[in-house]
C-alpha cells in the first residue's frame, strides 16, 4: 500500500484519492465504522468514494476511516491549561457589542 506517516501524530496514513481528484489521508487498516470506500483502479491506484449513511461499499471496495477523524494531534485536550481562557468566555469578556459603527 501506500503508507506514509501523518506528519501531526506521526502513525500511519495511506492516501487515496477521491472522486473529485482530491487526496485524502486514510488509516491503513478497514474500519467497519469508516465512510470512504477505498479500491484500486486499473492503474493499481487508491481511490475512495464518501458513502452516505446508510449506504454500504461494493464488494470490491472496503471501508476506511478518514485520518482526520482519528488523528491523535487533532483531538482538543480534556481540560484547557490553567492560563488558558475558552474563547467563548473571551468573547463575552469583550462585551460583543452588535451596534454598528457610526460614520463621520
Amino acid at each position: 500500500m501506500n503508507s506514509q506517516v501523518c506528519s501531526q501524530c506521526y502513525r500511519p496514513v495511506i492516501w487515496a484519492t477521491t472522486v473529485y481528484e482530491r487526496p485524502i489521508p486514510l488509516d491503513p487498516d478497514p474500519d467497519p465504522d469508516g465512510n470512504q470506500a477505498v479500491m484500486r483502479d486499473g492503474t493499481g491506484a487508491l481511490r475512495t468514494r464518501q458513502l452516505k449513511k446508510n449506504q454500504e461499499p461494493a464488494d470490491f471496495e472496503r471501508l476506511h476511516m478518514p485520518h482526520a477523524a482519528t488523528c491523535a494531534a487533532r483531538r482538543a485536550p480534556a481540560r484547557l491549561p490553567s492560563n488558558v481562557t475558552p474563547i467563548t468566555s473571551a468573547r463575552s469578556l469583550r462585551g460583543g457589542s452588535t451596534t454598528p459603527r457610526r460614520t463621520p
